[in-house]
């Protein structure tokens, strides 16, 4: 696939479908649309949704031109973008909602034809969408769809927060069936109460070194009393409409993606001690807005 960017539209592009790749369209992700993927203000693919769920999404690779697709893949024209695009629905992928940038074209198939396709990969049901022409050798089919295959793969196992380190948050339950509460984490740590707030409310990350006193003090292994960040901000920085924002702060901070956020989550929790904002969006709009300002 062709190496594109978040801020030239694609040569293949008409003019009057250039603000529409520099800006969006706006809105949460639904069946049928185009989107753009990115992490690190990197372009990674561009996917049809064939699917929502919670936190993730089902998707299907994106040719934008079908010159260089071969069969299995089908074609599609984009109105909205003036071209046809090849679709791969064969290699529908997992792909995490943190990796959604920017909305492209809507209602390219209806989730009627995502159903009856779905159908026909998997059995023999009739293809409601027409196959591209098959030019290539065989051979050079099998490298183009090798290479979809393991780019996809990898975009599956993409994922934020991570799994280790600085993604790991206290659980609040295991210090209730210890019977510790805040004054454990001001003791043992020597810091103030609003921190230990922040971490008992899961929008801060302890330290590492922080995790080992813990893990001293409390003679429990760390696996014990962390899990994986599902704190509001987290939950919050999966919506598409905070990535612009992100890529400025990466920018802005000369730091990578997974940094920009952890940042946010961190002025996040600032901005809700401090009781900035009525909203969840509010107050991560006014966390993202004071690391550009600072």
């Amino acid at each position: 696939m062709t190496t594109l960017s978040l801020t030239a539209p694609p040569g293949l592009l008409p003019a009057s479908a250039a603000e529409t790749w520099l800006r969006g369209l706006g809105g949460r992700a639904a069946p049928g649309d185009l989107w753009l993927l990115s992490w690190d203000g990197q372009v990674l693919a561009v996917v049809l949704i064939a699917r929502v769920r919670d936190g993730y999404v089902v998707a299907w690779p994106v040719d934008l031109s079908t010159d260089a697709a071969v069969s299995p893949a089908v074609r599609r024209r984009v109105p909205g973008l003036g071209i046809e695009v090849a679709l791969w629905p064969q290699f529908a992928t997992g792909l995490g909602a943190h990796l959604l940038h920017r909305k492209i074209a809507t209602g390219v198939v209806s989730e009627r034809t995502i159903d009856l396709t779905r159908l026909a990969v998997g059995g023999p049901a009739e293809m409601p969408l027409e196959y591209v022409p098959t030019v290539a050798h065989d051979e050079q089919r099998a490298t183009i769809t090798s290479d979809l295959s393991e780019q996809f793969q990898r975009l599956c196992f993409h994922e934020w927060p991570g799994a280790t380190g600085a993604d790991e948050r206290l659980d609040p339950g295991f210090l209730e069936r210890h019977g510790l509460d805040l004054r454990d984490l001001v003791n043992v740590l020597g810091i103030d109460t609003p921190t230990a707030l922040d971490f008992l409310s899961q929008n801060v990350a302890p330290t590492s070194e922080q995790i080992a006193a813990l893990s001293a003090a409390w003679g429990a292994d760390p696996a014990e009393f962390t899990r994986r960040n599902a704190s509001s901000a987290v939950r919050e920085l999966l919506n598409p409409q905070y990535k612009d924002y992100l890529v400025q702060v990466c920018r802005r901070r000369g730091v990578d993606e997974t940094q920009a956020r952890s940042l946010a989550q961190e002025q996040f929790a600032l901005a809700a001690r401090t009781e900035i904002g009525d909203t969840t969006s509010d107050r991560m709009r006014a966390a993202l807005q004071r690391l550009l300002e600072e």
